[in-house]
């Protein structure tokens, strides 16, 4: 990505020598600059105003397996007289439309705050070829309500970005 922007812009990730908070600290004051992180940036990051137009996610987020997650899933099978699959499946998705709600919220920190979210997961598209059950889908896109103008329109997404930097 750095080299992509050819100085246009500052590239800041999660890897970068210094420190997280100090990362974030340029990260915020430079409203052109790029934050780059995994799901350590998904909750813990304030930017209202300017600095945040545009959050990508590459694909609907999930934790890993943990103790505390397992005995959920053990719970919600014994509960619901389901299969393990089918608990592990449903504990993990809850977690995961909880995460992919908190990067969304990196976006809308303010009333005043606009953008793009961008999700990445092809899974998400309906028509996109790619399987995913259909009430995971329902509780991922429940996720995302408060955005209620959507479009996989790449053209329309760089519209309004180019329309967000330029009333800057």
């Amino acid at each position: 990505l750095a080299g992509a922007a050819r100085g246009r812009w500052k590239v800041r990730s999660q890897w970068d020598p210094m420190s997280r908070s100090k990362t974030i600290a340029e990260w915020r004051a430079d409203r052109t600059g790029v934050l780059v992180g995994t799901k350590s940036l998904m909750t813990g990051v304030d930017a209202p105003g300017d600095t945040c137009s545009l959050v990508i996610l590459d694909r609907v987020p999930r934790s890993r397996n943990n103790p505390v997650d397992e005995a959920r899933t053990r719970t919600v099978a014994e509960a619901t007289e389901t299969d393990y699959w089918s608990a592990t499946n449903a504990t993990y998705v809850s977690d995961a439309a909880t995460l992919l709600e908190q990067a969304a919220g990196r976006l809308i920190r303010s009333a005043s705050d606009r953008g793009v979210f961008a999700v990445l997961d092809p899974r998400l598209h309906p028509k996109s070829g790619f399987k995913m059950a259909a009430r995971d889908r329902r509780t991922y896109m429940a996720a995302l309500e408060a955005f209620t103008q959507r479009t996989s329109d790449q053209t329309a997404v760089r519209r309004m970005l180019s329309a967000e930097a330029a009333a800057a």
